[in-house]
């Protein structure tokens, strides 16, 4: 197993569960003391984001800029 930009390679999943508690303890850990709750959840909510979209990435579920351009426009009617 090898950790790659903080994300598991491999298919075990007992390892993975258990590397993910690890990984957001490590986060939480890197923050500042002073931080909030807020500022905390908020930093994990974008590592989960983050990872989520990498995952999209690497299964091809993306779209190009183009149609997400023409998304974004169709929304602002």
């Amino acid at each position: 197993m090898a950790v790659v930009c903080g994300r598991i390679e491999g298919d075990a999943e007992a390892l993975h569960m258990s590397t993910v508690k690890e990984e957001l303890t490590h986060l939480i850990q890197r923050q500042p003391d002073d931080s909030s709750r807020e500022e905390i959840v908020r930093e994990l909510a974008f590592h989960v984001m983050v990872e989520r979209g990498l995952a999209d990435s690497d299964a091809k579920r993306v779209i190009s800029n183009e149609e997400m351009a023409r998304r974004i426009r169709s929304w602002q009617k």
